[in-house]
């Protein structure tokens, strides 16, 4: 789990606020939503943002950036400790670990999750750095050089910070009942006694504090987006889904309504053509089946039109850098015939996964009598998508 602190007024940058401010035709918050998801090991986040723009989040910047796993919004406090507390009373219970990280570091890489999730392991928190190469002078009041400080064992660190989130919690509590205010959540772990480990940062993981930073990540984003543009990388993925036929007035395959005097039984339109789609999709990106995003346990998916969980899904895709080129499915099922649907079938779901009808394969056989198809007691679909990527792992689409 995650805690993305967005919340700064942002007074020394001005207007939009940083955060909001659109580099690569995106908000930088979004940027960093996106390069969180890339990591499978991020589960879930929980955005903070000053309350003012809590509605603005909800209904353009998150949608904008295709993120599938931003739990909830929620207004900051008046600093930013405030704020990654208000933002960790929101993690679930069960989540064992948590990183925090600035809203305003839009280049943080997968690897840089790994190695500080992993650091966190031996004490229960650990935080990226990079050790200070330049020399530090102190200086008097009236600007001469006062002494030069050794930079021996002095590092710069940058989040995400990692912690165990009931080490986390204690700590922010402990602070609260003594009044002690810090820069960073390491070192209220640091002040209840526990060892902070240090792993290796990453020189590109900067904080957009100036304008001068923000057209060097608009420098690094745009060479991202030529350089995966020239690798190219593909993947392939298989989906399978199946559902119980049962007596009805129709049903839905690849979000066309077939008249019949069947239906399909789900949680959702039962589009088993769809599923198998969205399936692929997500195995090609190493994510969780539909299952674990479209729970049947949420009344909020009860009914759902299954192209639109679809087009969900590409955005996924889309959040992690790639686009859908190829989908190609058989729908296996004695009845109905579905010969005649099968080219509005094909249109339907290449709008759905943002791609030409003619880059969409959709077979209809039978089981020749055979099986739980052959005795007409259900309707199963395979599916096969090629994804490649366009350049969107915190970068631009």
């Amino acid at each position: 789990m995650a805690v993305v602190v967005a919340a700064g007024r942002s007074e020394r940058f001005g207007n939009p606020k940083k955060q909001f401010a659109e580099v690569c035709g995106l908000p930088v918050v979004a940027h960093t939503l996106r390069a969180l998801e890339a990591s499978p090991l991020v589960e879930g986040m929980v955005l903070v943002v000053p309350g003012e723009d809590l509605e603005k989040c909800e209904r353009e910047v998150i949608p904008r950036a295709g993120c599938s796993r931003v739990l909830c919004v929620v207004a900051g406090g008046a600093d930013r400790q405030e704020s990654v507390y208000r933002g960790l009373a929101r993690v679930p219970n069960d989540a064992e670990w948590v990183l925090v990280h600035d809203g305003v570091r839009p280049l943080v890489s997968p690897e840089l999750v790994e190695r500080v999730l992993e650091g966190a392991r031996s004490t229960g928190a650990a935080v990226p750095g990079l050790p200070l190469s330049e020399t530090i002078k102190q200086s008097s009041d009236d600007r001469l050089v006062a002494r030069t400080v050794d930079r021996r064992g002095i590092w710069r660190i940058q989040t995400p910070q990692a912690f165990r989130r009931t080490l986390l919690l204690a700590a922010h509590e402990r602070a609260a009942e003594v009044n002690l205010r810090a820069t960073d959540d390491a070192a209220l772990v640091e002040a209840v006694g526990v060892g902070v480990v240090l792993v290796d940062g990453e020189e590109q993981n900067i904080k957009i504090t100036t304008h001068g930073d923000f057209r060097l990540v608009e420098s690094v984003l745009a060479r991202r987006r030529e350089g995966a543009r020239v690798m190219g990388e593909s993947r392939v993925g298989i989906g399978y889904d199946v559902h119980r036929l049962v007596p009805g007035d129709g049903l839905v395959l690849g979000g066309v309504t077939i008249p019949c005097e069947f239906s399909l039984q789900g949680h959702s339109d039962a589009d088993v053509l769809c599923h198998a789609v969205m399936d692929a999709i997500l195995g090609a990106l190493g994510e969780k089946d539909i299952g674990f995003h479209f729970p049947t346990t949420d009344p909020g998916y009860e009914g759902a039109r299954s192209t639109k969980l679809l087009e969900r899904v590409v955005g996924i895709a889309a959040a992690r850098g790639f686009r859908v080129v190829n989908a190609d499915a058989v729908v296996v099922a004695e009845k109905p015939m579905l010969g005649g649907h099968v080219a509005q079938i094909k249109r339907s779901l290449a709008s759905a996964i943002r791609t030409s009808a003619d880059d969409v394969g959709v077979k209809a056989t039978t089981s020749e009598g055979m099986g739980f198809v052959g005795r007409g007691e259900g309707i199963c679909a395979w599916a096969a998508v090629m994804l490649q990527r366009t350049g969107g792992v915190a970068g631009c689409l």
